[in-house]
């Protein structure tokens, strides 16, 4: 990663449903669970983008959270940013449902 990549704009933690303090095994434990709910290959065909667009949050909530590093710097800045809904969030909103295959 480059070191002039910036913060993402969503709440890492929040998307996991998890918080700064929670374990790497709880935090891998949520992005496992969250993927299998939210994989673009089980969404009906007319939900695949907003799958998509799920599962690349919930990767880089990977990328950020389980990797020690990665989390360090995240968790330094946790705080100051202004998070920005994920999609996850806006498609629980508007939809009530806990899965893409609930459809």
């Amino acid at each position: 990663m480059a070191k002039d990549e910036t913060l993402p704009e969503i709440d890492l933690y929040e998307l996991l449903g998890c918080n700064e303090n929670s374990s790497y095994e709880s935090l891998r434990e949520s992005y496992i669970g969250l993927i299998k709910k939210f994989h673009p290959d089980l969404a009906p065909r007319g939900l695949v983008k907003i799958a998509t667009s799920i599962s690349q949050e919930l990767n880089l909530a990977k990328c950020w959270l389980l990797n020690p590093e990665m989390r360090e710097r995240y968790n330094g800045q946790y705080r100051r940013i202004k998070h920005k809904p994920s999609r996850l969030a806006t498609f629980r909103k508007k939809f009530r449902v806990d899965s893409i295959s609930d459809f």
